[in-house]
């Protein structure tokens, strides 16, 4: 969205997470804001009843540790509230 270019590596990270919006909040605008940060490589909003479902790739499984302070400190309450970064992995 933004023209930002880095190389992918197999360290790409995806996180998702519920964002319960604020009234008149606007999830293309949200994309476009998470995308404008460094460390985010693609971000996927879908917006229904109960919020914004995020599906954010990051360039880096390092960045960030904590989705949750992340997005908080990004973002602070602009969009609406944080309500469940959701973290699954499969263990082999």
């Amino acid at each position: 969205m933004n023209g930002k270019s880095k190389a992918s590596s197999t360290s790409d990270y995806y996180k998702f997470f519920l964002i319960k919006p604020k009234v008149n909040a606007n999830a293309k605008e949200l994309a476009k804001t998470l995308m404008a940060f460094d460390e985010v490589a693609e971000v996927y909003v879908t917006e229904g009843m109960a919020g914004f479902m995020v599906k954010a790739k990051f360039f880096s499984s390092d960045i960030p540790n904590n989705v949750e302070r992340y997005i908080k400190g990004k973002l602070g309450e602009r969009y609406g509230v944080l309500v469940s970064p959701l973290q699954y992995s499969k263990r082999g």
